[in-house]
């Protein structure tokens, strides 16, 4: 009895344009050795724990207001989750093409739904007799949350500068997001208004702006020269 032979297909290379940006960035800066890698990455984590730190704490730190020491944690507990998930979307995995677009657009996506609900939560748990708050108060908070944001930002940028050959867009959404989350995270720690209203406007919107400010500047700083 005679059986036909498998067809073996060779496997799937990248295109050309792809594995000339490969090795672009291979080429373009000397890889540094993995102790020299780690102390730097300490250094810029620290420098940016630092500055971030210190704005929170100049812009008034922790404000309970009416709300318990339960809510307060409650409420700044959906933005660290998410910065933790867009920190594994960005995150380089041991092949250089990183993870597929998909994976990194469903985990924005996800952030962004997950962050709303929080904040509807917060809403339902928090005061209901609050005063009805005005435009500049929306504005001004989300004006905050950008300033906080911007040295996680520029952090998260600095460790993965030239060094994502693919999906550089994707990716610097993912770490626009990132920080934008965890600028949501102290926004909740030091915003005493629950409204979901607020919560949407000056708490989870400047995540989306972080985003796509990420996305904007992913291609110019993340990409290979």
């Amino acid at each position: 009895m005679n059986f036909a032979k498998p067809v073996i297909y060779p496997p799937k290379l990248p295109s050309p344009a792809l594995r000339a940006r490969l090795m672009a960035t291979i080429a373009s800066d000397p890889s540094p050795t993995r102790r020299a890698w780690r102390w730097r990455a300490c250094a810029a984590t620290a420098a940016g724990a630092f500055v971030t730190t210190a704005l929170f704490v100049a812009m008034g730190g922790v404000v309970r207001g009416a709300r318990s020491l339960p809510l307060v944690a409650a409420a700044a507990a959906p933005g660290l989750f998410t910065a933790a998930l867009m920190a594994w979307a960005a995150r380089p995995t041991r092949s250089m093409l990183g993870r597929p677009r998909p994976a990194i657009v469903l985990a924005c996506a996800t952030a962004l739904v997950f962050l709303a609900l929080g904040a509807a939560a917060t809403s339902h748990a928090g005061a209901h007799d609050e005063p009805a708050l005005k435009i500049g108060t929306h504005v001004g908070c989300g004006l905050i949350s950008m300033v906080q944001a911007a040295a996680p930002f520029g952090l998260l940028f600095f460790l993965s500068r030239r060094a994502v050959p693919v999906l550089p867009t994707a990716t610097g959404a993912a770490l626009g997001m990132t920080a934008g989350a965890a600028a949501e995270m102290m926004a909740y720690l030091r915003c005493p208004y629950t409204s979901l209203g607020h919560g949407l406007t000056a708490h989870v919107l400047p995540v989306a702006v972080s985003a796509l400010v990420g996305a904007a500047l992913g291609r110019r700083v993340l990409a290979p020269r």
